[in-house]
C-alpha cells in the first residue's frame, strides 16, 4: 500500500516537472532576440550605438542588462529605451546601448545577457553581437623614413616664447622698482638740493641789486621785505605783519641765527623805520654794510639748510 503511494507521487512529481520544462521551453521558443552595431566600424573613443531587440509574449516580462561588465570590451556611455510595442498579444521591445571602446583589437564584439520572467520562474539568456571593426586613425605610411638629401626641408616657425617674454618683463620689473627703492632717497637730496641753490643765488642776485636803488625808502622797504620774506617763507611766524617792537620781541623765534644775527635783523628794521618814518638818510658805504651783512646771514640759513638736506636718510 505504501509503495503504491510512492509511486502515484512519484509519478505526480515528474508530471510537474515536464510540465515546467515544457512551459519554460515554450516561452523560450517565443522570446526571440538579436543584438546589432548601427555600424560596421566604430572610432577609437568616439560612441557608437548597439540595438538590442526582443520579441516575447504579451505575459513576460523582461529584464536588459546594465552592468558596466556585461558590456566589455566597450563602455556604456548611455541608453535609450523604446516604448514597448504590442500586436497579436505579441510584445515588442527595442533598447539602444551608447557604447565606446579604447581597446586596440581590430575586430570587436560584445555579448550581453537578459532575463525574462514567466509565472514564477525567472530565466537567463545570452546573445552575441555582430562584430564591429575598429578604424585606422592613422594611414600606413609607405615611404621610407630615412632622411632623402634631394628634398627640402619644410620651414617651421618657431612660435614665440611668451612665458621666457614675462619671465624678463617681471625680472626687469623686479630689478627697476629695486633701483628705484635704492636711488629715491639720493635722487630726492639732489633734487632738494637743486632747488635751494637756485633759490639761494636767486635771493643773492636780488639783494645785490639793492645797491642800485637811490631812493633810501623805497631800498629799505625792499631789503625788508626780502630778508622777512626769506627767513619766514610760509608767513609762519608772522614777520611780515610784525612791528619794529614786535619783531624784537619776537626775533628769538628764529632759532636758526644767533643771538647777534637776531640782533643785526633788528638793527636793520629800526634803521628801515628812521628812514621811512623818519627821514633820516644813510651813507652809500652803511647801505652796503647793511646788505653785506644781511647776505651773510642768508649764506649761514642756506648752509644749514644744506647740512639738514645732507642728513636725511
Amino acid at each position: 500500500m505504501i509503495n503504491a503511494f510512492m509511486r502515484h507521487i512519484r509519478w505526480f512529481a515528474l508530471c510537474l516537472m515536464g510540465l515546467a520544462i515544457w512551459t519554460s521551453s515554450a516561452h523560450a521558443q517565443q522570446t526571440l532576440a538579436s543584438l546589432e552595431f548601427s555600424e560596421d566600424s566604430v572610432a577609437l573613443g568616439m560612441p557608437t550605438e548597439l540595438v538590442m531587440r526582443i520579441q516575447h509574449d504579451e505575459d513576460v516580462e523582461v529584464m536588459f542588462p546594465n552592468r558596466q561588465e556585461y558590456f566589455a570590451p566597450f563602455e556604456q556611455v548611455g541608453k535609450e529605451v523604446s516604448p514597448m510595442r504590442i500586436r497579436d498579444s505579441i510584445a515588442r521591445e527595442v533598447v539602444v546601448f551608447s557604447l565606446r571602446t579604447f581597446e586596440l583589437v581590430p575586430k570587436q564584439s560584445v555579448r550581453l545577457p537578459y532575463w525574462y520572467v514567466a509565472g514564477r520562474d525567472t530565466f537567463q539568456k545570452w546573445i552575441a553581437s555582430d562584430t564591429v571593426v575598429l578604424k585606422q586613425q592613422i594611414e600606413t605610411v609607405s615611404d621610407s623614413l630615412n632622411y632623402r638629401v634631394g628634398e627640402k626641408l619644410i620651414a617651421f616657425q618657431k612660435p614665440f616664447n611668451w612665458p621666457v617674454l614675462l619671465l624678463v618683463l617681471g625680472v626687469c620689473a623686479i630689478v627697476g622698482l629695486g633701483i628705484i627703492a635704492f636711488l629715491r632717497k639720493p635722487v630726492e637730496r639732489f633734487l632738494a638740493l637743486r632747488r635751494l641753490r637756485r633759490k639761494q643765488l636767486a635771493m643773492q642776485a636780488r639783494i645785490r641789486d639793492l645797491v642800485h636803488i637811490e631812493h633810501q625808502p623805497d631800498f629799505f622797504e625792499s631789503l625788508t621785505g626780502l630778508w622777512k620774506g626769506y627767513f619766514d617763507p610760509q608767513d609762519q611766524i608772522g614777520l611780515r605783519s610784525m612791528t619794529t617792537t614786535e619783531l624784537s620781541e619776537q626775533i628769538h623765534r628764529l632759532r636758526n641765527l644767533t643771538h647777534d644775527q637776531q640782533e643785526m635783523l633788528v638793527k636793520t628794521s629800526h634803521a628801515a623805520d628812521q628812514v621811512i618814518y623818519a627821514g633820516n638818510t644813510y651813507a652809500s658805504e652803511e647801505l652796503e654794510t647793511f646788505v653785506w651783512e644781511l647776505e651773510q646771514v642768508m649764506d649761514y640759513v642756506f648752509e644749514l639748510k644744506e647740512a639738514e638736506i645732507k642728513k636725511r636718510k
